[in-house]
């Protein structure tokens, strides 16, 4: 009597899936059809917040600096919540971004509070290269959407 002879080769491996089957299903729905505006929409939207943040700083237009400001925090949400239809690497990338960039838009709250438009424009610089990073996700997760 061998009770452990049923639990090798092809019975070890029916019991795997059926055990893993349910399991890996589930993670597949977790990420599911994401909800909300499309990674092109929010590459729109993202582009649009930016150059009107750059226009509003060479301006030196502070009071509409803080409404961008608020605008483009409000577009990083929209990306945020969106993430979970990119991969592991993209998403976690993308996080890493996005929390630099709200640093850089919580000083830039600062300096337009204060009036600084020369501490606006250098924030602006240091948001910058973050931006255009979270826009080469988003390219990323464009090209998702259309492969699916």
């Amino acid at each position: 009597m061998r009770p452990a002879a049923a639990w090798t080769g092809p019975g070890l491996a029916v019991a795997l899936a059926a055990l893993l089957l349910p399991a890996f299903g589930a993670c597949q729905k977790a990420g599911g059809p994401a909800s909300g505006p499309s990674f092109s929409e929010l590459r729109q939207r993202l582009d649009e917040a930016q150059t009107g943040l750059t226009s509003a700083a060479s301006e030196g237009s502070i009071e509409r600096v803080a409404e961008l400001d608020r605008s483009l925090a409000a577009t990083l949400d929209a990306i945020e919540s969106r993430s979970s239809s990119l991969d592991l690497l993209s998403r976690e990338s993308l996080n890493i971004q996005i929390a630099s960039a709200r640093q850089c838009l919580a000083a830039l709250d600062r300096y337009a509070a204060s009036g600084d438009v020369d501490l606006v424009t250098a924030q602006l610089k240091q948001l910058g290269p973050i931006v255009n990073e979270v826009d080469t996700i988003l390219e990323r997760g464009v090209r998702i959407e259309s492969a699916k």
